[in-house]
């Protein structure tokens, strides 16, 4: 959107501060420079140009070491880990004086297990679960496909199908499960006629054991009737307001908080569904292939979080533990795309190589300056990567 131009500058902002970004993207400075509006960078060492990026001298620089820390080459992501929390309990530091992060992605979720065996609560800001949203949505698909029993049970594993129907979601299975045993019920009819056949035999039996467990599977009936209809009436509904409307309609009860970005995609695609014609099944498979994961929510009891390596820069803590400083992740791998080399990068005044290791060399520098009279840094080098690759 800033290439584009569809991005303006608030009224009344007649400054911009940038502060602690090392690789601000030529996109922004150009923005910035077309908008003619003053803008401070601050960045904690005047070796820097004008936009704060390191000079590709960095690369030339010696670094020095502070007076206590350590560079150790271990084996996959799960020992860096490990090794991670030695070191943590050798300098016997305390948890606020603790900086964690690490370059390669794969030793987060080690790093965040590692420590939970060890009594601290890590959180990686990086991890995602699976949408729940997605789940749903595949058995939703299936239920305006076909309205059976099985569908509405699948929808009641999730959340979502709590949400939408009244009633104990857990009394609503076993009732359905029920049916689905005792009568072999297919969709609501067979289980109107299962709820009747129930009040035939009822009305016929002289036993009273036979009355005890008949009453049972009758209010069982009742709670399976009632949430098919339920079911059968909303599912009625989205289809008479088509994808679009109908999904709208459900929005605040499937993706609470827009946590999905359902709302955000069903405004974007809302113009292609005037010109293209399609039934919802169409637009849910669409919808589908977009929803990524969520961010996995930080724990309450937490005391670390795992840092990534561009954000390090902004830890405080005396003692730094990072992980995956290996080549290929500090610095970071050439881009691959044929269509923009290393020497097309230059010419259009984009990121290469060569800036991505002076930044990171840059970083080094000021993540070890900032703790060398009174503090500790451990970097710890991988030599494999979890599915056993040569680092």
């Amino acid at each position: 959107r800033l290439a584009a131009g569809d991005i303006e500058i608030p009224e009344g902002v007649s400054r911009v501060v940038v502060a602690g970004v090392l690789d601000l993207p030529p996109v922004l400075t150009r923005f910035f420079e077309k908008n003619e509006i003053m803008v401070n960078v601050l960045v904690p060492d005047p070796r820097v140009d004008e936009w704060g990026r390191p000079g590709l001298d960095w690369n030339e620089n010696e670094i020095r070491w502070p007076r206590s820390g350590s560079i150790t080459l271990t084996g996959d992501p799960g020992q860096q880990a490990t090794l991670a929390v030695a070191k943590v309990i050798e300098a016997e530091s305390e948890c606020d004086d603790v900086g964690l992060g690490t370059a390669d992605e794969q030793v987060a979720a080690e790093l965040v297990r590692s420590f939970a065996r060890a009594g601290w609560v890590v959180h990686d800001p990086g991890a995602s679960l699976p949408s729940s949203l997605v789940g749903w949505l595949s058995c939703w698909r299936r239920f305006l496909q076909n309205p059976g029993v099985k569908e509405v049970v699948d929808m009641l594993a999730f959340d979502q199908g709590e949400s939408l129907v009244e009633g104990i979601r857990s009394l609503q299975v076993e009732a359905l499960s029920s049916l689905l045993d005792s009568h072999l019920v297919r969709d609501l009819s067979d289980v109107e006629r299962a709820h009747q056949l129930i009040l035939d035999s009822l009305e016929s039996t002289n036993s009273e054991s036979k009355r005890k467990r008949l009453d049972h599977q009758l209010e069982l009936a009742l709670i399976a009737e009632r949430v098919m209809a339920d079911f059968s009436g909303l599912r009625k509904r989205f289809l008479s307001q088509g994808f679009h409307q109908g999904m709208r309609s459900l929005a605040g009860r499937i993706d609470r908080n827009d946590e999905a970005g359902l709302l955000s995609w069903l405004d974007e695609t809302a113009g292609a569904a005037q010109e293209v014609k399609r039934p919802p099944v169409f637009w849910i498979e669409l919808l589908l292939q977009d929803l990524g994961p969520v961010p996995e929510q930080a724990p309450d009891e937490r005391v670390l979080d795992v840092q990534g390596w561009l954000e390090l820069l902004h830890d405080p803590a005396k003692h730094l533990v990072v992980c995956g400083m290996n080549e290929g992740f500090v610095p970071g791998r050439s881009s691959s795309d044929t269509w923009l080399p290393e020497s097309a990068r230059e010419a259009l005044g984009l990121p290469r190589e060569k800036s991505r290791a002076a930044r990171d060399a840059y970083l080094l520098h000021a993540l070890l300056e900032m703790r060398s009279e009174n503090g500790r840094v451990d970097l710890i080098v991988g030599k494999t990567s979890q599915a056993g690759d040569v680092l």
